[in-house]
């Protein structure tokens, strides 16, 4: 095995833009967490912090609450996982 190979499988593919995108989409949209919502896992992701937005964007659209960026900012305060998820300027700027 090469030290490439090696690199490689200490390294998951994933696509960070990606994870950003399917969050953008979920805080800008109900229709967008109803198409994703049996497709897409919060253990999917590769960033622990996209899981956790992920998760709280999720239980919220389930009890029919807001799903947006000051929404998800309270409940991971809520949580005390703002920080695990990268902050409230990263929810907002998440959204845009």
């Amino acid at each position: 095995m090469t030290s490439d190979d090696t690199d490689a499988a200490l390294h998951h593919p994933h696509d960070l833009e990606a994870e950003k995108g399917v969050l953008r989409a979920m805080l800008l949209s109900k229709d967008a967490i109803a198409d994703i919502v049996g497709t897409l896992h919060g253990h999917d992701f590769y960033r622990p912090a996209h899981d956790l937005i992920y998760s709280v964007i999720l239980d919220l659209y389930g009890q029919g609450e807001t799903t947006d960026p000051p929404a998800v900012t309270a409940r991971l305060t809520q949580q005390d996982n703002l920080e695990k998820a990268g902050g409230s300027a990263y929810i907002l700027t998440s959204a845009s």
